[in-house]
């Protein structure tokens, strides 16, 4: 699968949690099977073309809303920043799970 065939957004709209997926840690010695083990995972959740390549950036902290009737503009949280961040982590905690200490460290 090339990254010319992936959607421009993000398919899901809830996080996806992360368990533990590497049955071999990371070391100095075994990347490529580690690799293997990884990348058709985060494939088959929709992520590795989202999170892992970088492809959609994170969305902005605060956006500019507009209230409907006065007209007033008025900044507050954008809910896709928060939901970039969790999962995000959740990612980030799945790839750290699968490092050996001396790599960890």
């Amino acid at each position: 699968m090339s990254s010319s065939n992936s959607p421009a957004t993000p398919p899901h709209s809830s996080v996806i949690s992360m368990p533990s997926v590497a049955t071999v840690k990371l070391n100095h010695d075994n990347f490529l099977l580690w690799k293997a083990q990884l990348i058709p995972y985060f494939r088959g959740q929709d992520l590795f073309f989202f999170y892992i390549d970088g492809s959609i950036p994170k969305p902005p902290k605060i956006i500019s809303v507009t209230h409907l009737e006065t007209s007033v503009v008025f900044e507050r949280l954008n809910p896709a920043y928060s939901q970039w961040i969790r999962q995000d982590n959740l990612i980030l905690s799945t790839l750290m799970t699968s490092l050996s200490e001396p790599i960890l460290a």
